[in-house]
C-alpha cells in the first residue's frame, strides 16, 4: 500500500520532474546557460529541482537525492564553455531518472515522470516535432493511468495545463 500524498507533495513531485527535465534541456551553448535568474538556465532549474527534492526527502532515498546534489555541485563549478561539466551534470540527472523507479512507490514516481514528460511534450509540440511529441504524450498517458486521473480531452498545451491544475487537486493515495 502506498502512503497518501497530499496535494502539496504531489505538486512538488511534479515540479521536481519538470525542473530536472528542464536542466537536461539546457543547451550547453545557450547565452544564459549560467544565469541563475534565467528560467532556461541550468542553475535556475537545478536550484528549484534541489529545493523540491529537499522538501521531499521523506519520500526520496539518499541515492536519488545524491544525484540531485551531484548535479548541483557540478553546476556550481561550471564556467562558460565548459561543456564537459555540462555533460557531467546531465549524466547525474539521467542517473536520477534511472534510479527513480526503484526509489519511489508507483504514484510518486508517476507524478515525477508526469512533470518530465509534460515538459518534453510541450517542448516538442512547440518545436513542431510531432513524432517526438507523440512519444512523450504516450508516456504522459501511462503516468495518468498509474494515477487514475483520466486523460485530457485535447492535446492543446493550454488545455492540458488547465486539466493538470484540476487533476493535481486530487488525493493521490491508494
Amino acid at each position: 500500500m502506498s502512503p497518501a500524498l497530499s496535494p502539496a507533495k504531489a505538486d512538488r513531485l511534479y515540479w521536481l520532474g519538470r525542473y530536472v527535465q528542464r536542466g537536461l534541456g539546457a543547451a550547453p551553448g545557450a547565452p544564459d546557460l549560467l544565469d541563475p535568474t534565467s528560467p532556461t538556465s541550468l542553475p535556475f532549474n537545478l536550484t528549484r529541482a534541489y529545493e523540491n527534492g529537499f522538501l521531499l526527502r521523506d519520500l526520496l532515498d539518499n541515492d536519488v537525492f545524491s544525484y540531485l546534489r551531484m548535479a548541483m555541485t557540478k553546476t556550481e563549478t561550471l564556467k562558460p564553455g565548459d561543456y564537459l561539466v555540462v555533460r557531467e551534470v546531465h549524466d547525474a540527472l539521467y542517473a536520477f531518472w534511472g534510479i527513480l523507479e526503484e526509489a519511489l512507490f508507483p504514484e510518486a514516481e508517476a507524478l515525477c515522470r508526469w512533470g518530465r514528460f509534460l515538459e518534453l511534450w510541450e517542448a516538442r509540440t512547440l518545436a513542431d516535432q510531432p513524432t517526438l511529441a507523440e512519444a512523450a504524450w504516450t508516456q504522459l498517458v501511462r503516468c495518468w493511468e498509474t494515477l487514475g486521473v483520466g486523460v485530457p480531452a485535447s492535446q492543446s498545451v493550454a488545455e492540458v495545463e488547465t486539466w493538470f491544475s484540476a487533476s493535481l487537486g486530487k488525493d493521490f493515495s491508494s
